[in-house]
């Protein structure tokens, strides 16, 4: 059975943090007081449902129905960097900090715990936890992925499931920002992660020095935009407006 803990421990919601906030149906009512949530994917490692199945199984196994996780928002999918996105971000990372005032603006910074959220979300939708993810995701964009969840068997559902193990290549594809007044600055990073479903990727490459990701029986890809509005004088954070995963193979 995997777990994944999440607990409460900041007063203020922000990229930063956000990894350890999935849970924050507290937050939302505007308490100050927070609770840990524990987040339960059943047997998405058991032996009984394991998705990587080894030569050694019977022929009838083989011949079973693979499970394909389809995209859970219509749209195109972003697999592979863009060079002139990566060149412009170079120049963005040294001026957001300037149009937004915030000294700690860091993309390395970001993009790490920007990777935690996207894991810890996902695991979310594959538990169908939706309350945990109010004032996360974007309300909209939740009550879409909701729709298409919710018609998805167990299996499919355990494709979405993203754990930190489990990502091979997570990288930033594009980093905006629009300025609408010197006060209020919007940025926006767009996130693209490859993973491989209920795989334990440093177990693997701690005994071996190469892995033949061809062999992989499941190969996904997600895509995640996190957006926010800096306004002088306020506080506020990062929230998912855009989120979507599928499978490659």
């Amino acid at each position: 059975m995997l777990t994944v803990i999440i607990k409460r421990t900041v007063s203020r919601l922000d990229l930063r943090n956000l990894y350890v906030s999935v849970a924050c149906n507290n937050y939302i009512l505007r308490t100050k007081r927070y609770q840990s949530k524990e987040l339960i994917l059943p047997s998405i490692t058991s032996k009984g449902n394991i998705i990587y199945r080894n030569f050694s199984q019977n022929e009838e196994k083989k011949k079973e129905k693979k499970e394909f996780l389809p995209q859970l928002i219509p749209g195109p999918i972003i697999m592979t960097y863009s060079i002139f996105n990566t060149f412009k971000m170079r120049f963005l990372q040294l001026l957001i900090p300037t149009l937004t005032k915030d000294s700690e603006f860091k993309l390395r910074d970001i993009m790490d715990s920007a990777r935690k959220a996207a894991s810890m979300v996902s695991i979310a939708l594959a538990n169908k936890d939706y309350n945990s993810l109010y004032n996360l995701v974007d309300i909209s964009v939740l009550q879409i992925l909701k729709s298409k969840v919710d018609t998805l068997t167990e299996e499919q559902r355990k494709l979405i499931a993203m754990t930190e193990e489990s990502i091979f290549l997570c990288f930033p594809y594009n980093l905006n920002f629009i300025m609408d007044s010197e006060d209020n600055v919007t940025v926006v990073l767009e996130l693209v992660i490859h993973y491989a479903p209920g795989m334990d990727l440093n177990d693997i490459f701690s005994k071996s020095k190469f892995i033949q990701f061809t062999r992989i029986e499941h190969k996904c890809v997600s895509n995640y935009t996190f957006t926010r509005d800096y306004r002088q004088g306020k506080d506020t954070y990062w929230i998912i407006t855009h989120l979507n995963h599928c499978q490659i193979n």
